[in-house]
C-alpha cells in the first residue's frame, strides 16, 4: 500500500476526485463571467456618468445663473437636512 494514493487504492475516491475538480472547473467559469459581466458594467457606468457629465457642464456654461442658484438651493436643503439631524 505504500506510494500509493487513495485514487488508485479506492475507485469511489477516483470518482470522487474527478467530480471535485469538475465543480472547481464550473466555478471558475461562472466566476470568469460574472466578473467579466461586472467588467462590462462598470465600463457602461462610466461610459454614462462621462456623457452625463458633459451636458452638466454644457448646461452650466449655457445658463451659469441658474445653476448657481441651483447649486445653493440644494447646498441649503442639504444643510437644513443635517442640521436637523444633529439635535
Amino acid at each position: 500500500m505504500q506510494g500509493k494514493s487513495i485514487s488508485d487504492t479506492d475507485p469511489s475516491a477516483h470518482k470522487l476526485s474527478d467530480g471535485l475538480t469538475d465543480v472547481g472547473h464550473a466555478v471558475e467559469a461562472a466566476a470568469r463571467d460574472e466578473y467579466s459581466r461586472w467588467k462590462r458594467m462598470l465600463e457602461t457606468g462610466k461610459e454614462r456618468a462621462t456623457e452625463w457629465k458633459g451636458g452638466l457642464e454644457s448646461n452650466i456654461r449655457s445658463k451659469p445663473i441658474q445653476s448657481v442658484l441651483i447649486a445653493a438651493a440644494l447646498g441649503a436643503v442639504v444643510g437644513i437636512i443635517f442640521s436637523r439631524r444633529s439635535r
